[in-house]
């Protein structure tokens, strides 16, 4: 079973989403994509892996077009289960985060239970629990699928290709809802921020393994897709996190693989040709380009709109909140209802650590930190300090894309309540995998 035979019945699969083919055909392929993968996965944790990944990337985590089956807790919580059953038969403990996640683990579910206790609303409480386990299972899966061999090279490059066909899958989808269902409004799918991770991934390839010219020739429309498609998805944190991200890797890839300045000023040209040419095809295809103006406009007008200001009072609702319990928060599943006017909003604080703070208190939000200090200080160690190129390729990658993710959870919950989390459990690994291969530590 060859990697690109698992990746092209994954994309059979996702385009089936992105064109809404009728749900019985639609049962068909995943079914075919199950018969043909699953038999081996119960003996090769890597393509299991492939499988897994496939919800977190492509189906929507919001009902708001009625077109797919969303990524409800339900299915998540089968999911974690399975993997867990998974992680158990070949448990690896031989990594640097055990006390760290037995941490988190219980008091995630001490969390959960003063929820339960207090009489929240059980699918918020089983929600949330079930989106901050999620980066333990998805770690500790990650570690159980390597193997300390050659094969391990094998399987980080898969993932790239992985990464860069879902960010297609993604960028068509957002497309679909943008001609078909909006009809020229914004499209809001939480898709939409998975594809930093698509964009460094083709870049990252485009520069360290593509060494034909067509190959490269089709990794840059990738990327004008996936910009094109995150302009239209109207979402500012997710724009600056992505700009963020760009620059890192290209600064870091110059720093530590490319001395030669022509080259750089060559990859530079490129991405200001995709940034341009992204933009400009949007310019052309728009249906309503003043919903654009709006979105880049509005720290222009006199008067905020009613999506900043509803943001704001939140903050400070969600802080308020926290000094009320300040040690250990309200509690999993605790909600706000945010008054405006005469509206009252009701929903999530869209900032990831305020949500950390408010419902887990002060012992969450440090447990929170020293999981990503010691996340980002193993990735620049291995990037100023690795002697194997790969490693530093992916501690720049991974280093990229976390940097710009936690930017854009400055204003999205991106970080921590999207079933996004598994990914970053699973970046994780990766990186302290790296890291302990590297510099043979037993902590």
């Amino acid at each position: 079973m060859s990697s690109f035979k698992i990746l092209l019945a994954i994309i059979i699969s996702g385009l089936a989403l992105v064109f809404a083919i009728d749900f019985k055909i639609f049962f068909l392929l995943v079914l075919f994509l199950l018969i043909l993968i699953l038999p081996f996965s119960l003996f090769n944790r890597k393509y299991l892996f492939f499988i897994i990944l496939i919800p977190f990337f492509l189906l929507p985590q919001l009902d708001r077009y009625h077109i797919l089956p969303i990524l409800s807790w339900a299915i998540a919580l089968y999911i974690i289960c399975l993997l867990t059953i998974f992680i158990f038969t070949k448990i690896r403990l031989d990594n640097s985060y055990n006390f760290l996640f037995l941490l988190f683990l219980v008091f995630i579910f001490f969390e959960a239970s003063r929820g339960w206790s207090y009489g929240y609303t059980t699918r918020y409480v089983f929600g949330e629990t079930i989106k901050y386990l999620l980066y333990p299972v998805g770690f500790y899966f990650t570690y159980s699928i390597i193997n300390n061999d050659s094969s391990d090279d094998k399987f980080l490059h898969d993932i790239l290709i992985l990464f860069i066909a879902f960010g297609l899958i993604i960028s068509l989808q957002i497309l679909y809802y943008y001609f078909n269902i909006t009809l020229g409004n914004r499209v809001i799918t939480r898709q939409a921020n998975l594809l930093i991770i698509s964009f460094i991934s083709a870049l990252a390839y485009m520069l360290f393994y593509s060494k034909k010219a067509i190959s490269k020739l089709l990794l840059i429309i990738s990327m004008v897709i996936y910009l094109l498609s995150t302009i239209i998805m109207m979402q500012r944190s997710l724009w600056i996190g992505f700009i963020i991200s760009i620059i890192l890797f290209i600064f870091l890839f110059q720093l530590k693989f490319e001395k030669r300045k022509m080259k750089i000023l060559i990859v530079l040209l490129i991405i200001f040709l995709v940034i341009f040419g992204s933009y400009n095809l949007f310019q052309k295809i728009a249906l309503d380009q003043s919903v654009l103006e709006e979105r880049t406009e509005v720290f222009e007008q006199k008067e905020k709109t009613f999506s900043i200001e509803v943001r704001i009072l939140s903050y400070f609702h969600a802080l308020r909140l926290f000094s009320q319990n300040p040690i250990i928060g309200k509690g999993m599943g605790h909600s706000i209802i945010t008054p405006y006017l005469n509206r009252r909003e009701i929903g999530i604080v869209d900032n990831s650590y305020l949500v950390v703070l408010w419902k887990l208190g002060i012992i969450g939000i440090l447990i929170f930190t020293i999981i990503y200090i010691k996340f980002i200080s193993q990735l620049i160690k291995i990037i100023n300090k690795t002697k194997y190129k790969m490693s530093r390729l992916f501690g720049i990658i991974i280093f990229s894309i976390m940097i710009g993710q936690m930017i854009n959870g400055l204003a999205c919950v991106v970080m921590t309540l999207y079933y996004f989390n598994i990914i970053w459990g699973v970046f994780i690994a990766i990186t302290d995998y790296l890291y302990r291969k590297e510099f043979k530590l037993n902590e």
